[in-house]
Parts: structure tokens; C-alpha cells; sequence
């Protein structure tokens, strides 16, 4: 809904106003809403109208932060791909080599200055994102990932993207904005996390999580059975010292 609505906004040369423009992003979320009942039928008229109503308050609350946004922001690029089909992937170089990247990117942005900006849309609540904690202990990666990779894959020069966000256009969420910026201490710090990442991975490490709340949701507790081992059996488990040197990372 939102790349549909920005393509049209950008071949009529117009801002997101939510005076203008609320009747045509409703009429384009109903349009597609419609399509994927046809394809997906859901299962009662309830749940129906519950999914149908949380969608449209989440379009006027990405209007409304839109038109405040888009004073300082231009967007560029929508579901920007690559390594997916016959694109070419982007490179990330590390100590160790480089490192072939795939993916799609929401939208980038590029600000007045000419500085790009990541966006990177999140349904949900934000639940596990904090204004600080860049990495969260190697858990979030993908900002930096990302801006690394369109770097290189848009030959725009290392440090043309200036900052990345997770963005929450949701009731749950309330349009807040998580952003990093890409400065010179966080990429090296993050290169640093993947660096220690790919080495574990490319000598089989895969321990279990040292953080017993990442559990609570798992659908695979009976494959790791990790309630059934001790405080000393986790420990030895979970001694890579790799793996240690990410998680001491905010």
C-alpha cells in the first residue's frame, strides 16, 4: 500500500498531505484489501472487518507522519532489490573477505543535504527496538547491513547514507521511528559483530541463545531442549568466545 501510494505520489510530482491525499490512500489499501480476499478468504466477517479497520488507521497515521516527514525528506527508491532474481547481490567487505549480500530494501530516502536514509517498515508493535541499543547484543543487524549494501550497490560512496530506521506506521507502533546513525563508530563496530558472526557459522558454532526470554516465543523448544540442561551443561554450551564478544554490544 505505502510503495503503491508514493509511486503515484511521484509520477504527479506531489507531497503527502493528508488533506488531499486520505481518500486515495484508503481507496488504494481497500483496492488491494479486496484482491487478497479473493485470495486468501478470511476465516468469518469479524476477523475480516478487525484486520480491514487496523489497516486503514495504519494508512491515516503514515499520512499524517508522512506529511510531516516529507518537509526535509525525498523518496527515491521503493522495495529496492538485490541478489534477488538477475540482480546482481551487493558486497560487503570485511578482514576476512567479502561477503555477498541479497535482500530488498522498504525505501531509501534522501534528505535536502543529499545524504541518504534507510526506512524499513515494521507491522508490529515495537517490542525489542530501543532508541539506543544499536545492535542489541548482534540481534539487529540489518540497518547497517543495508546501508552498506546500497552503498556499494548504487556506487553512491562509502558514508553516503547517513542514517537508517526501523519505522512502525502502526497503532501498536504509533509511526515512532528507531534511527541509527551510520556514523564511523557504528559501522566499525558492526563489521566487527558480522566479522565474528560469519566465523562462528563457518565453523559450525550454533549455540543456544545465552538470553532465556528469547524462548518464550520459540516454536522449537522440544528440537533444542535447552530446559532440559543445567546451569553448568548451558555455560559449556555456550562458551564461544566470538559469540561473547557480540553480545557485548548495545
Amino acid at each position: 500500500i505505502f510503495e503503491n501510494f508514493y509511486k503515484k505520489l511521484t509520477l504527479d510530482h506531489a507531497k503527502p498531505s493528508y488533506a488531499d491525499h486520505l481518500d486515495l490512500i484508503l481507496g488504494m489499501a481497500q483496492g488491494l484489501i479486496d484482491e487478497q480476499k479473493e485470495v486468501l478468504p478470511p476465516p468469518n466477517e469479524r476477523v475480516y472487518q478487525r484486520e480491514r479497520t487496523d489497516i486503514l488507521a495504519c494508512c491515516e497515521i503514515f499520512l499524517k507522519e508522512e506529511e510531516h516527514y516529507s518537509e526535509n525528506y525525498q523518496p527515491l527508491h521503493f522495495e529496492y532489490s538485490f541478489g534477488i532474481g538477475e540482480k546482481d547481490p551487493a558486497i560487503i567487505t570485511l578482514p576476512s573477505g567479502d561477503v555477498r549480500i541479497s535482500g530488498i530494501i522498504d525505501r531509501v530516502d534522501q534528505s535536502k543535504e543529499g545524504k541518504y536514509h534507510i526506512i524499513d517498515y515494521k507491522t508490529g508493535s515495537t517490542f525489542g527496538y530501543s532508541k539506543n541499543a544499536a545492535f542489541k547484543g548482534g540481534r539487529q543487524l540489518q540497518h547497517m547491513i543495508y546501508a552498506m549494501a546500497i552503498e556499494q550497490h548504487l556506487n553512491l560512496g562509502e558514508g553516503a547514507v547517513e542514517e537508517s530506521s526501523y519505522y512502525f506506521p502502526t497503532q501498536k507502533g504509533l509511526a515512532q521511528r528507531f534511527t541509527r546513525k551510520q556514523d564511523r563508530i557504528l559501522r566499525t563496530n558492526g563489521l566487527d559483530i558480522l566479522e565474528k558472526l560469519i566465523d562462528a557459522v563457518k565453523h559450525g558454532h550454533f549455540e543456544m541463545t545465552d538470553d532465556v526470554n528469547d524462548c518464550k516465543f520459540c516454536e522449537f523448544k522440544l528440537v533444542c531442549r535447552r530446559h532440559f540442561y543445567d546451569k553448568e551443561t548451558l555455560e559449556m554450551k555456550q562458551s564461544n568466545q566470538k559469540l561473547k564478544g557480540v553480545r557485548a554490544y548495545d
